[in-house]
């Protein structure tokens, strides 16, 4: 089994080098392709939710946002809920949206790479097969 570590590695290091070529040639920085695509399906989401989701602690969560922010590709709207909670919302501003397009159409095109000569059901084994390893690891 010593060589599922070896594959694991190569993929994930193959793989991570060609997303961040591509997202660094749209100016993104790390995390922020993860939270535009978070947000372009679920805009106005809180910034704790948006956190978790990342799996960033928050206050690394906060100094994303306020990056991209900075960048006109987020907007913040303060809420205050009905039981007094206050919250933050995170909404994409159009330039936002049209990067997170760019963002989805990028990592599609390596998807496609990844499971080139692979049948569908092969592909939604894979799939179900690194679900299974990732809950394994969550436990």
């Amino acid at each position: 089994m010593d060589k599922f570590h070896h594959y694991l590695l190569r993929v994930y290091n193959i793989h991570k080098k060609i997303n961040f070529k591509n997202f660094n040639d749209m100016d993104l920085s790390q995390g922020q392709p993860k939270v535009l695509e978070l947000l372009l399906y679920n805009n106005g989401c809180s910034q704790k939710d948006l956190a978790k989701a990342c799996e960033l602690q928050p206050a690394t969560m906060s100094v994303l946002l306020k990056k991209m922010q900075k960048d006109n590709l987020i907007h913040r709207v303060p809420e205050t809920l009905s039981n007094g909670t206050h919250i933050v919302r995170i909404f994409l501003t159009q330039g936002g949206k049209e990067l997170a397009t760019k963002v989805l159409e990028s990592v599609s095109i390596v998807e496609e790479q990844c499971f080139r000569g692979f049948s569908d059901k092969e592909k939604e084994e894979c799939l179900l097969y690194m679900e299974r390893i990732y809950e394994n690891l969550q436990r």
